[in-house]
């Protein structure tokens, strides 16, 4: 007989006054959390909060998106300037140094679709943008902050991948070349050559959508989730040869129903976090045999996103939800 549910962990604290639901998160280092990590985090109203994770409380709100829902946070290595990208089709580049909060810069997107963008630092002043194109099956590759046009990376009409879902811009230690790692609507991953514009290597991996990724380049490993419920782990090889792992695993009925994203963590451990409709669940696992360690079957909470700080914070994650409640909890 099945054991009956647990409740879910209590989180060391919840923060209270995103006054809608939190579809995005990030962790940051900022003078304004005096030494700690900040938590940002994005509302369906279009709002990004900064939390001190110091006092518990909203340090800064930045509007810039018009009432349209944020759907992705990312800060820039190079300084204290912040992306945010909205369902009003446009990426805004935050100014937050010295306390200011300006939009000093945005990027006018093609596509309407949740897919999140990408980033790759070049110089101290250059990087580079991965953000879904016009084309329903198109990925845009922009220079910043100049918004050059690098490339538009298209599959072949052949190939029928649909649409990018999730990406990943990276950088090998042995090369120049950037790539791209794209997961499509047809449960396929697959390795770009922005340099070429061509495919390196494609694996089916899933039956359904992969709806996040992330990849060690340390390791040359991955791990995709899918709307049908399933991890898959794969790896590439020195041809740059992508190759499913025979170690996958699939949820319960009662478990994720969708898998929104994927984390990786330094210091060449793998490890995966999600955050899922209709689970209250954060899983972690790490390499080199990427086996998940057993969970107690919390009871389902609907969740809407997550984030994964660096190594050495005593907060392990954070987590918006349940859709609605405008809290976003730290475990």
């Amino acid at each position: 007989m099945a054991a009956s549910p647990l409740p879910p962990p209590d989180p060391q604290f919840v923060l209270r006054g995103a006054q809608s639901a939190v579809h995005a998160l990030h962790f940051c280092e900022g003078a304004q959390g005096q030494g700690r990590p900040l938590l940002l985090s994005g509302s369906l109203r279009g709002l990004v909060h900064i939390w001190s994770l110091q006092t518990r409380r909203v340090v800064a709100t930045l509007d810039g998106h018009g009432g349209q829902c944020v759907t992705w946070l990312q800060t820039l290595p190079q300084g204290p300037q912040l992306l945010s990208q909205g369902r009003d089709l446009k990426l805004c580049v935050w100014d937050l140094a010295e306390g200011r909060n300006a939009v000093v810069d945005s990027v006018l997107l093609e596509s309407v679709g949740f897919c999140r963008g990408s980033v790759l630092a070049g110089g101290l002043q250059r990087w580079m943008l991965a953000v879904p194109g016009r084309g329903s099956d198109e990925v845009q590759i922009l220079e910043m902050p100049s918004k050059t046009s690098v490339c538009s990376l298209k599959p072949e009409a052949q190939a029928r991948l649909g649409m990018p879902m999730c990406l990943q811009l990276w950088q090998a230690d042995t090369s120049p070349r950037p790539l791209l790692l794209a997961g499509y609507e047809d449960g396929s991953v697959a390795l770009w050559d922005v340099s070429s514009r061509k495919v390196c290597s494609r694996v089916a991996c899933h039956t359904e959508p992969v709806m996040g990724l992330d990849f060690d380049s340390q390791e040359a490993r991955g791990v995709s989730g899918s709307a049908e419920k399933a991890l898959a782990v794969w790896s590439l090889d020195e041809q740059q040869a992508l190759q499913e792992q025979l170690w996958e695993w699939c949820a319960e009925r009662r478990r994720p129903k969708v898998l929104w994203r994927l984390g990786a963590q330094p210091a060449g451990t793998l490890r995966g976090a999600w955050s899922v409709v209709k689970l209250s669940r954060l899983c972690t696992w790490a390499g080199p045999g990427v086996q998940p360690p057993p969970h107690p079957p919390w009871s389902p909470v609907c969740w809407g996103c997550l984030a994964l700080p660096r190594c050495g914070h005593p907060h392990t994650s954070s987590s918006g939800g349940p859709s609605g409640s405008g809290q976003v909890g730290s475990a």
